[in-house]
């Protein structure tokens, strides 16, 4: 088997081939990987080698890896070897295989029959249910959070490149004549809210067009349904996804937090660019602005896994980081928006 061959950018590790040399002292484990693999039709090829050859410098010109397996087929050590252990997928589905090969001898060894195995390993029946009348249905809290999760990312590149885009004009025209022409025509505070409109109606109609061609792309009903999902999407995905609805509420809240979390950041764009004189130093004047879009983006990541979490309390009282005590009720946690 040769070793597969090395592309300018890696491929999936799940659908790459490996090949590994087994030197297995059980005489047992190599042949119930090679019969589990050889039956998933998996892209992992095993040989067996000898171990008096370990030390041959040509071995790893052949194969990905080597696996030593020592002890018992109920017990196995194994070591895996490789050239550089930074790629973990094929180590770990290596161990994951051992420790089924091992397990199941063990359970043959007891005499434990099939149907207790698996009458043990039933799952039980958990509902979730909030007893506050004002709480939350899971399904909209699985809603809020999808809403949430895409409008972090919407005001996050929005504030990076149109709030820069903003600074940067700003810095052009006190660098030119036309700031005389502006000055003695509007009032500052018309100019700035100009430019942030401007800008601003500029990126709502580039998310306008892109929302459009992603709803016409994924293809949906013109009855309002979601299309039906295959492919490696789990049957309780699926039914998630043919289930949800979004509430004309839930969209509003989540458009009225854009267009205040851009007006915030723009704003202050805005004033940064005034500060300096040349177009070079806009990057440096908008810097501390970029880090704390940037704080507030990993704030806010972490609050949706932890609303309850005290940085996610402290931080909704902050403008910078304002919550949505919507998206969480119930919980009296609050999920930290940009």
């Amino acid at each position: 088997m040769s070793k597969r061959s090395s592309t300018f950018f890696d491929d999936d590790p799940e659908t790459s081939v490996y090949s590994v040399a087994v030197v297995d002292e059980t005489e047992e484990v190599f042949g119930e990987l090679e019969h589990v693999f050889d039956q998933r039709d998996e892209t992992i090829h095993f040989e067996q080698y000898d171990s008096s050859r370990v030390s041959d410098e040509e071995v790893y010109d052949r194969y990905d890896a080597m696996l030593f397996i020592e002890g018992t087929v109920d017990h196995p050590v194994a070591h895996y070897e490789a050239p550089s252990i930074n790629q973990s997928y094929l180590p770990r589905v290596l161990e994951s295989e051992i420790q089924s090969i091992a397990e199941e001898k063990r359970i043959e060894q007891s005499g434990i029959s099939e149907e207790v195995i698996e009458n043990i390993a039933q799952p039980i029946t958990f509902s979730l249910e909030a007893s506050d009348d004002n709480a939350r249905s899971e399904a909209e809290l699985d809603q809020a959070r999808f809403f949430v999760y895409i409008l972090l990312f919407v005001i996050y590149f929005t504030v990076l490149f149109l709030g820069n885009m903003i600074a940067s004009e700003v810095a052009t025209e006190k660098s030119s004549r036309v700031m005389e022409l502006l000055i003695t025509s509007t009032s500052p505070a018309q100019q700035m809210f100009g430019k942030i409109l401007g800008v601003g109606l500029v990126g709502l109609t580039q998310y306008s067009i892109i929302f459009l061609v992603a709803l016409v792309t994924f293809g949906m009903g013109m009855d309002g349904s979601l299309p039906q999902v295959s492919g490696n999407v789990g049957q309780a995905e699926q039914e998630m996804i043919q289930e949800a609805s979004f509430s004309l509420e839930l969209f509003m809240l989540a458009f009225v937090y854009f267009v205040l979390g851009y007006f915030l950041y723009a704003t202050l764009a805005a004033m940064l660019g005034s500060l300096v004189t040349r177009i070079e130093d806009v990057g440096l004047a908008v810097g501390p602005m970029n880090m704390l879009v940037i704080l507030a983006l990993l704030i806010s990541m972490f609050s949706l896994g932890n609303p309850s979490a005290t940085i996610t309390t402290v931080t909704s009282y902050i403008p910078f980081f304002y919550a949505n005590d919507y998206v969480f009720t119930g919980w009296y946690g609050r999920s930290v928006l940009i």
